[in-house]
């Protein structure tokens, strides 16, 4: 996107939380399984699925994106995004422990 005023669309439907890092200038975007870095001009990274089905409690501090997420069996399960690369750990790994 070359005009930062125009509308654009982003992959996160339906948006369940945000949260921004202001000096960075960064928005960090959550829909019911993934979380987005968007700088207002671009995406600069989407997660893996850290949620099987909702995300809550989203912050961002100390360049690291949290949150709560669903898991099988459980509720709340954290998480934590770096902020920069977009890598992840916690939350929902995979659909084997559903077998």
């Amino acid at each position: 996107m070359s005009r930062p005023d125009e509308a654009m669309e982003l992959p996160v439907l339906p948006l369940q939380n945000s949260v921004s890092d202001v000096n960075g200038r960064r928005m960090f975007l959550a829909d019911d399984v993934k979380v987005i870095a968007f700088d207002g001009v671009r995406v600069l990274w989407i997660s893996r699925r850290v949620s099987l089905d909702g995300i809550g409690g989203l912050s961002y501090a100390d360049g690291t994106v949290r949150g709560l997420a669903t898991d099988v069996g459980a509720e709340n399960v954290p998480f934590e995004i770096d902020a920069v690369s977009g890598a992840a750990s916690g939350g929902f790994v995979d659909f084997r422990r559903l077998g």
